[in-house]
């Protein structure tokens, strides 16, 4: 689109420069008059703004959304939507932690908004942190697409002519091997999650979830017929094997926790079953509350505490509170069932 210059000075305020103090900015932060919203403005490429043509008719909530693109005086302008909130470099450098519901839910986020661009056809080539933003409200925004690029399948040629992407995070064909696509963008999507849970490179360290390291495994391949084929698939995977139905004390390797929860399981199922044979003897009314009191008594509160699919994360209220929190919850939670189940079972009169 061509705008009047007159047109944009009446339809937007510049606010600040956002580049750092450079003495020519590329970046500002700009008021719409009418709305009175904030926005960015960004000088862009060539390539980027035909990228952003694109990018404007995709709204997702895990995009950062562009409001506008125009060219004037042979330059090129793109007006997106501001986010407030911190990338997850800063939480990386400030070392916050972030337990593995959490990473689970950004990437799954992160995924969600990697398959909208794919299904535009376009790559993305720079998933990193600094790229990626949680908003004050939990929800996960794909920023900056400057050195994006459309794929083509019907390319005559096999690899990319330059040389673009951020050491650790570009996949090998980004350095001129063969053509980008939509696995070079889940190659770096498996590094962040290798750096989410131990600050380490897949090279550097793996993690002690297998589940999860060999999802990190597939994606990370050199090969990129070895990776996972869409974001959507990845996805698929990640839900599976982060919010399965995999039972607390099993997610990991290590060999105390699944001790101990063989233990717990063994003796409170058990017990359990004991009482619900024990309620044959009652009458139907008291033989159901018998049945009932047994499973909130002796196994649903172990299945809360050890967070069974995760399901704090699935409350948007609890999802935003700190580890600490949430961890105090689920303890409240499972022995507010368990005084309760006991309440069942007293009130049947034995």
């Amino acid at each position: 689109m061509n705008f009047t210059k007159d047109y944009l000075e009446s339809t937007y305020e510049i606010i600040t420069p956002l580049d750092n103090g450079k003495e020519n900015p590329h970046t500002w932060m700009v008021l719409q008059k009418q709305t009175k919203l904030v926005f960015v403005l960004k000088e862009v490429s060539k390539e980027a703004y035909e990228i952003a043509k694109k990018w404007v008719m995709i709204q997702h909530q895990n995009l950062v959304n562009v409001q506008l693109v125009y060219e004037r005086e042979n330059k090129f302008y793109v007006i997106e939507e501001y986010v407030n909130g911190t990338t997850l470099q800063d939480r990386i450098d400030q070392e916050q932690y972030m337990d593995m519901e959490e990473i689970v839910d950004v990437i799954g986020q992160l995924l969600d908004g990697l398959d909208m661009i794919h299904n535009a056809g376009i790559i993305h080539r720079d998933v990193t942190p600094s790229n990626i933003m949680i908003t004050n409200a939990g929800t996960v925004k794909l920023l900056d697409f400057g050195i994006s690029r459309f794929h083509n399948k019907e390319a005559e040629y096999n690899r990319d002519t330059t040389i673009l992407g951020t050491v650790g995070y570009a996949a090998p064909e980004q350095f001129g091997f063969q053509q980008t696509d939509v696995r070079t963008d889940l190659y770096s999507v498996g590094v962040l999650m290798n750096q989410l849970m131990v600050g380490k490179y897949p090279n550097e360290g793996t993690v002690p979830y297998d589940r999860m390291q060999r999802m990190i495994t597939k994606a990370t391949s050199m090969n990129p017929d070895d990776r996972y084929s869409t974001a959507k698939e990845m996805k698929r995977v990640l839900e599976l094997r982060g919010r399965g139905p995999i039972l607390p004390g099993f997610r990991t390797n290590v060999i105390w926790k699944k001790i101990i929860a063989i233990f717990a399981y063994t003796i409170g199922w058990f017990i359990a079953a004991v009482y619900c044979l024990d309620a044959l003897l009652l009458t139907q009314q008291d033989m159901v509350k018998e049945i009932i009191s047994a499973l909130l008594v002796f196994v649903v509160p172990p299945l809360v505490w050890g967070n069974i699919y995760y399901w704090d994360r699935q409350i948007p209220v609890i999802r935003k509170l700190p580890y600490p929190i949430k961890f105090i919850l689920r303890v409240i939670v499972g022995f507010a069932i368990f005084f309760f189940g006991m309440e069942l079972y007293v009130g049947t009169g034995g």
